[in-house]
């Protein structure tokens, strides 16, 4: 009996020794994930929308030639090339209008953007407008409410529409006529929902369905000057000026690919309308017949910091790990850099690793 007993515990000795000096399992690397396109297509047509917004707002405030969405000197051939404005202020409608313009922001553009900011029905007022008042003509007016639709309007081929028609809607955010913008800065809601269709290959198509709040960041006079009653505001100096975008944007980006960003208060897109990423050549006339290559200043403005969370899927709706999105203040994910960069690249954080991306399409 007693050699039976000593033999079971040689056998549970072993067991244990054997148990006790497996090799433990090794850590696994976690599988990369190295997608970046639904980040960058989110991110184009996040500005495109931005940039039809802006260009209400240069048309809100009577600011007609004064924007970057102007021909570049010298391509306009009669009326192809050029970009018109008209502000019907019996109508209380506002156009810009493309024909097949290069403009000085370095994009082609054709077809016509409007705004009505004026003649709403009672249910417009209602759903969409609630603090309307009838004598806001400017995009900086307390009430001031404007319903934006598109023409054929293309960028670099791409047709954007809102979707079966439905205007987006663009309204001042400021919650009475006698704010102090020192302590309250102007604000700005535009909610829609926009299709962007691929000139070639519909598989590219897009869909972007978003409500946004933009913030004017400068309280200065060069930028705007406001009086106490509001009666005598002056006209906002967008070209002066630097704006934020906070909100939360879903779609889908080309392949179908759903997604969701979202922009926090605390870390949103900004772009400073002083920016520009690029210096390019063109020929200036000199006196008699001598000709000169100056260098002047394109006009494209990209985003320069802002931080956007961003969810993702593959086209059967499988969601991918989360994303962080990084504009303009590349680095700021593991090296703690905060200075905005007035350039056009971003970074996708995705697991620990950041990937480089480029913003133009």
């Amino acid at each position: 009996m007693k050699r039976v007993t000593l033999g079971f515990s040689v056998l549970a000795l072993t067991v244990i020794f054997a148990i006790a000096c497996k090799k433990p399992t090794p850590n696994v690397v976690p599988e990369p994930d190295t997608e970046v396109q639904t980040a960058v297509d989110a991110s184009w047509a996040t500005f495109v929308v931005s940039d039809i917004e802006t260009m209400c707002s240069f048309m809100g405030e009577n600011n007609f030639l004064t924007h970057f969405y102007s021909e570049v000197p010298g391509t306009a051939t009669g009326l192809q090339g050029t970009m018109t404005v008209t502000r019907d202020t019996n109508g209380r409608t506002l156009n810009m209008g493309f024909f097949k313009t290069s403009c000085i922001d370095g994009r082609f553009r054709e077809g016509t953007v409007f705004m009505r900011y004026g003649g709403f029905s009672a249910d417009e007022i209602k759903a969409f407008i609630p603090r309307n008042k009838i004598d806001s003509r400017y995009t900086h007016s307390y009430g001031f409410g404007g319903f934006i639709t598109l023409t054929d309007y293309k960028v670099d081929g791409w047709r954007i529409e809102t979707v079966d028609g439905v205007p987006a809607v663009l309204t001042n955010e400021m919650l009475d006529d006698k704010f102090d913008p020192a302590k309250s800065p102007l604000k700005w809601k535009l909610k829609g929902k926009f299709k962007f269709i691929h000139p070639t290959d519909s598989t590219m198509n897009m869909l972007w369905d978003g409500e946004i709040i933009k913030t004017v960041n400068s309280t200065t006079t060069s930028v705007w000057y406001a009086t106490s009653t509001h009666v005598k505001d002056s006209a906002i100096k967008w070209k002066n000026s630097k704006i934020s975008y906070s909100g939360t944007i879903s779609g889908v980006t080309s392949k179908y690919h759903p997604f969701t960003m979202t922009i926090s208060d605390a870390t949103p897109l900004t772009r400073d309308f002083k920016c520009y990423p690029y210096m390019v050549g063109g020929v200036v006339l000199g006196t008699g017949t001598t000709t000169a290559v100056g260098i002047r200043k394109q006009e494209y403005h990209p985003f320069t910091s802002g931080i956007a969370a961003f969810i993702t899927a593959d086209d059967k709706g499988v969601k991918a790990y989360p994303r962080e999105i990084y504009y303009g203040n590349e680095g700021a994910s593991v090296e703690g850099v905060t200075t905005d960069q007035c350039d056009n690249t971003a970074e996708v954080y995705i697991k620990g690793i950041t990937y480089r991306i480029n913003l133009l399409q």
